[in-house]
């Protein structure tokens, strides 16, 4: 069966509709067998947060950032033409303060990170921000099989703990990656990881848009909304995007988690607790770790493996005036005295 669906005047064409069906029937199914037990009085009401480590794409750079208190990941996937999913690596240009060149086979970063999750490491999300906008269509829909083929392979099996996964892809006009995951999890025994699986279209400029594409492959669960900028420019950047996505989460609906990106300052992501995210990705997670610990330990705690990252958390009271975390001029320029430190020590020792 074929089914054509009209998007601002574009034909989106995907075949198969068990195919497209899998990905919100096995959601469903997880959803029914979660025990529901009454809330106690005493149940921890805090926000679950992930502290996400930003470009952890090089097997040296898993272990530096999880020693330096991120519970989640961000690492950049690299594609082959053909859309065979190769390489973890960013590239230049990247963000500021950063080392661009950091690299791993995708599926040995992979490998890695099972085994410190096997032994020990509390390591929740792993947010994997597909680089597919240069692909053939053809190439998006074969990326989707490959990464979703590699992740099972390595990352889930055989494994203790399986680390739930949230693909990011760039722009609403790469959907068709989606396409590509769901006939990989079509295969009978590819089925039961959707409960680890999430997706995320990572700029909130189009979010009636994200929506309705989700939608269209039968996603209405398991959604992260990302927005942001790179750290370069975060401090000029408008947070009105966040806001409508906070909004949006808030009423019930797509998506069920939000986070932003790449916040560097602690002035500017003390602003974005106040407006109740969920994620941050971060070159600095020791920094938002101090300043969780500091200033949000009643309204926010660190996600742990006993926590769903598809869950959505009821939202606490905003405060009425946010924020000016541009005139925190001393305090930012500090910061950013302390990264450019670390940076040039990593480059001479």
């Amino acid at each position: 069966m074929v089914r054509h669906v009209s998007i601002d005047g574009a034909n989106i064409m995907y075949g198969n509709l068990m195919m497209m069906l899998v990905f919100s029937l096995a959601v469903t199914a997880e959803s029914l067998d979660q025990p529901r037990t009454p809330v106690s009085l005493k149940e921890d009401r805090r926000r679950v947060f992930y502290n996400i480590a930003h470009m952890v794409n090089s097997i040296q750079e898993v272990d530096e950032f999880l020693g330096r208190k991120a519970n989640a990941f961000e690492s950049d996937v690299s594609f082959f033409s053909d859309g065979f999913a190769g390489l973890t690596h960013h590239g230049f240009p990247c963000d500021c303060l950063r080392h661009c060149g950091g690299m791993a086979n995708f599926s040995e970063l992979l490998d890695y990170i099972r085994l410190k999750v096997d032994t020990g490491a509390d390591l929740t999300l792993l947010l994997l921000d597909l680089k597919v906008s240069k692909l053939s269509e053809n190439a998006k829909v074969a990326a989707g099989r490959s990464v979703i083929s590699t992740i099972a392979r390595h990352l889930w099996e055989p494994s203790t703990y399986r680390v739930n996964v949230v693909l990011s892809i760039p722009r609403v006009e790469d959907h068709r990656v989606i396409e590509g995951v769901l006939d990989g999890l079509a295969a009978p025994w590819m089925q039961h990881y959707v409960q680890n699986l999430g997706f995320d279209i990572s700029t909130a400029k189009e979010l009636e848009k994200i929506q309705e594409i989700l939608a269209n492959y039968g996603i209405y669960e398991h959604i992260w909304q990302g927005e942001g900028i790179t750290n370069c420019v975060s401090t000029l950047h408008s947070n009105e995007n966040l806001k409508k996505a906070l909004n949006l989460r808030d009423l019930g609906g797509y998506p069920q988690k939000v986070y932003e990106w790449t916040v560097d300052l602690s002035s500017f992501q003390a602003a974005a607790l106040d407006l109740g995210v969920d994620g941050i990705i971060t070159n600095v997670p020791e920094r938002l770790d101090q300043v969780l610990k500091e200033k949000f330990a009643d309204k926010y705690r660190l996600a742990t493996r006993n926590d769903s990252p598809w869950l959505r958390h009821a939202g606490f009271v905003r405060p009425e005036t946010s924020r000016k975390p541009i005139a925190s001029v001393s305090k930012n320029l500090k910061e950013v005295g302390e990264q450019k430190l670390s940076f040039f020590k990593s480059l001479f020792g």
